[in-house]
């Protein structure tokens, strides 16, 4: 039988074995949960903002949402800086008048010696008479030549007929012929400046620009060497009707 003393440590032990237990577990009550009723130092609660109360007739206003003015822009008017320079107009090596002195060639043309040419077909009211004739001459560049009325020499020269001078793929004017002091009445030329060299072709037209002949090239050098020269031209034209 146990003593009363060794009775009274044993009850005292439980008690304390029994108060750690509650201990442990009133810290993990409060570690679980700060606020809860045994946790003398509970947290603050949190202030939050109370939210606003309205009447109960309470309608919301429609604030006006602003517009966008689009200010005027301004127009530039454009400033002129400079006043254009109209292009520079070519100018023809040499121009033919109707009232040109006639210059009389360094050499006399040979006669004529007719060479059979083939015929040029419609439209054309004219065409190549003979061969084209070149001679160098020392003298003077230019191109001349007659208009026949056919390819008869009887039935005479035509004057008034416009010959158009085409030089490096540039007009250089309109002679006509018959209007050449001394000459024949279908008798045209051409003059351009000593040493002139480059290609270019004639042709027969109307008033009204139309062309009447087949393009007919020349070719001048600058040069006039003898034999190898060619600084005088000669074309001769027929009518084909």
């Amino acid at each position: 039988m146990q003593e009363p003393q060794e009775e009274l440590f044993q009850i005292a032990t439980l008690v304390v074995v029994v108060l750690v237990v509650i201990v442990c577990m009133a810290q993990l009550l409060i570690f679980v949960n700060p606020r809860v009723a045994i946790n003398p130092l509970k947290p603050p609660l949190p202030t939050g903002t109370p939210l606003p109360t309205f009447p109960a007739t309470y309608t919301p206003t429609e604030t006006s949402t602003p517009t966008l003015t689009l200010m005027p822009t301004r127009t530039l008017t454009p400033t002129l800086t400079g006043t254009p320079t109209p292009p520079e107009t070519p100018t023809p090596a040499r121009t033919s008048t109707l009232t040109a002195t006639p210059i009389t060639p360094s050499r006399t043309r040979p006669p004529w010696t007719r060479t059979p040419i083939p015929p040029t077909p419609a439209p054309y009211v004219f065409r190549l008479g003979r061969p084209v004739e070149t001679h160098d001459n020392c003298g003077t560049w230019y191109l001349s030549g007659t208009v026949w009325n056919s390819s008869d020499p009887n039935q005479g020269t035509k004057s008034g007929v416009p010959i158009r001078v085409v030089f490096g793929n540039m007009i250089q004017g309109t002679d006509i012929t018959g209007s050449h002091s001394g000459k024949s009445p279908g008798y045209w030329e051409w003059i351009f400046a000593n040493g002139t060299a480059g290609n270019g072709y004639v042709v027969i037209i109307d008033s009204g620009n139309n062309v009447l002949s087949p393009q007919i090239p020349f070719n001048l050098t600058a040069n006039c060497n003898p034999g190898q020269g060619v600084n005088q031209v000669i074309i001769d034209f027929v009518g084909t009707r």
